[in-house]
């Protein structure tokens, strides 16, 4: 195939304050005790809370963080786990990708934010991205970009060039906020249509680049998909593949087989 939840967002970050005989791991935080169920949020004495961004801000851009708030991606800058980018998805219509600069103060133990903006979608007549809706799960690459999928299969042609808008994977830098153009063949940067049209529920990359994996929640195309890009890192061609079992594995405790086939 080619061609060439919830309104407001809350990002939770744990502060752990430890004496010097400690060390920090996984598993370094007082529990929480068992209790009645609520919607506060309880976090355990050695835990901090900081909200970063929320539906409804204003972004240094002048634009708006969108609702219905999905995948949240944290993309290091050299490596850094104290400055990267961090990219929040919309899974509204149209979708939005919101994304600034983070940084950690450890003076203050909180996270500070800037160059904030939304991914500027060049979408209608003359764009090879057409219209963008339902922006769910993704992944980080190993090129630390930011791979998103599109719940949806919603039908319309908005930029006139006979193919269907929406309905597959979209590859960001979160460092230009743009959509990276992965077919330099043509002008403009447009999504990955040879990895297929499905609605996305997630995606992963594969540690060295060279196989996506994702699922589709769709009743007519719900399966479980990988692709295998020809030039490793690169995803605008390449071979799609669907999972075949060998029975139903919902509700399935197995064992079961399956085997990869190429779809056409």
């Amino acid at each position: 195939m080619n061609k060439h939840s919830c309104q407001c967002f809350l990002i939770i970050l744990l502060g752990i304050n430890f004496r010097p005989s400690q060390s920090q791991t996984i598993g370094t935080f007082s529990y929480v005790a068992p209790g009645t169920q609520s919607p506060s949020l309880v976090l355990p004495t050695t835990h901090t809370f900081q909200r970063i961004i929320r539906t409804g801000d204003i972004l240094n851009d002048a634009t708006m963080v969108a609702a219905n708030l999905d995948f949240t991606a944290y993309v290091p800058i050299s490596g850094s786990s104290t400055a990267g980018y961090l990219s929040v998805n919309s899974e509204t219509f149209p979708a939005k990708v919101a994304i600034m600069n983070v940084t950690y103060d450890t003076p203050s133990k909180l996270w500070q934010k800037s160059a904030s903006g939304n991914v500027a979608f060049s979408t209608g007549a003359g764009s090879d991205l057409g219209a963008v809706s339902a922006f769910c799960s993704g992944a980080v690459t190993p090129a630390n970009t930011v791979m998103i999928g599109e719940e949806s299969l919603q039908t319309g042609d908005a930029n006139g060039d006979g193919y269907e808008d929406i309905g597959w994977l979209v590859e960001i830098d979160p460092a230009t906020k743009s959509v990276v153009d992965n077919d330099p063949s043509h002008s403009g940067a447009d999504k990955l249509w040879a990895a297929g049209r499905q609605a996305h529920e997630n995606v992963t990359v594969k540690s060295d680049g060279s196989v996506m994996y994702w699922g589709a929640d769709h009743p007519t195309n719900g399966y479980v998909y990988k692709f295998v890009p020809d030039v490793t890192g690169n995803y605008s061609s390449g071979t799609l593949y669907v999972l075949e079992t060998n029975s139903a594995i919902v509700n399935n405790p197995g064992p079961w087989t399956g085997i990869w086939k190429v779809v056409p």
